[in-house]
C-alpha cells in the first residue's frame, strides 16, 4: 500500500508532504513528539515560526488521511493535551491513540486498500475494530 511513515524531527518543512503525495502516497504515519504535538502553530503566528500548519492544510485538502502518533514509546497519542496537537485536530490529523506502529499502518492499508472514503477513514482509525486500541475516545 502507498503509505509513508515519518519521524518529525527539528527543521521539517512542510512540503515533505506535497512531495510524498506526487510520488503517489495516500496515507501517512506521523510520528509526533509529545503527546502527538506536531510542529504546528496559531494561524495567526504560522508566517513567524516554521512549521508544519501548510502541509497538514495541504493533505487535509487533498483528503490524504495522517495519522499521528508519539514517538514516547509505551506513550499515548491523544492530541488533545496541547495546543499544537488540538491545531493538528482541525487541520484533519487522526490521533492513533495507543495503537502500535504495525497496527495503525496494517489498518490504514487495508482501510485505503478497501477505498473507504477519506471521512470514514478518519473515523475508523480513531476506534478499535480488533482491540488495537485500548484507550480509546469515550
Amino acid at each position: 500500500m502507498d503509505i509513508a511513515s515519518l519521524t518529525e524531527f527539528p527543521g521539517m518543512k512542510s512540503d515533505i508532504f506535497e512531495q510524498l503525495v506526487k510520488a503517489g502516497i495516500r496515507g501517512i504515519i506521523f510520528r509526533a513528539s509529545g503527546a502527538g504535538d506536531p510542529n504546528i502553530a496559531p494561524e495567526e503566528k504560522a508566517k513567524e515560526f516554521k512549521n508544519l500548519r501548510e502541509g497538514f492544510k495541504f493533505l487535509q485538502d487533498e483528503k490524504i488521511p495522517i495519522v499521528v502518533t508519539t514517538q514516547a514509546p509505551d506513550g499515548v497519542a491523544s492530541m488533545d493535551v496541547n495546543d499544537p496537537g488540538r491545531l493538528a485536530l482541525e487541520l484533519g490529523a487522526i490521533p492513533a491513540w495507543d495503537m502500535s506502529i504495525e497496527a495503525m499502518t496494517v489498518k490504514l492499508g487495508w482501510l485505503l486498500g478497501r477505498e473507504f472514503k477519506y471521512k470514514d477513514i478518519c473515523w475508523e482509525m480513531t476506534r478499535s475494530l480488533k482491540g488495537e486500541i485500548v484507550l480509546a475516545r469515550e
